[in-house]
């Protein structure tokens, strides 16, 4: 099992990639947040934890997304939406390009940028695998 980390901002994605050996984690990093919002037969996401939690403006936190591939599977990218004040969403892609095989644990590590702007806001991840997204974990917080 790896990891995956990801860095970039809830506003723009354009930050670095690289991968750790699942070990190194710090298997106490966490508060979990939000709800399945996409269940699929490619990867299921056992949840999402971020730390720290909740978030305030402009802070820096750990996104923490578990789960296992029920099937072989390349995925492309992984995507962060954002909406502000139930407007807009903006999402942000980052490249993945990597085959994960049926049964395969994996944990996505996405280092992230929470937003300036008082408001509220949802946030969701989700996998693309074949140019569909194939999973959705959802997350509602406060920015004061």
């Amino acid at each position: 099992m790896f990891s995956l980390i990801m860095l970039f901002t809830l506003t723009s994605a354009s930050l670095q990639i690289s991968t750790i050996p699942y070990l190194e984690l710090n298997s106490t990093l966490s508060t979990a947040v939000g709800s399945n919002c996409g269940a699929s037969n490619v990867y299921e996401m056992y949840g999402v934890n971020v730390n720290p939690w909740p978030p305030n403006a402009g802070m820096h936190s750990l996104m923490i997304i578990e789960g296992i591939f029920i099937q072989n599977a390349l995925v492309q990218n992984i995507v962060l939406g954002t909406c502000y004040n139930s407007k807009t969403w903006n999402y942000d892609s980052i490249a993945v390009d990597n085959t994960y095989s049926a049964g395969e644990e994996v944990v996505f590590e996405l280092a992230t940028i929470f937003p300036t702007n008082p408001g509220n806001y949802i946030s969701n991840v989700q996998l693309q695998v074949g140019g569909a997204y194939v999973c959705c974990w959802q997350f509602p917080y406060t920015i004061s």
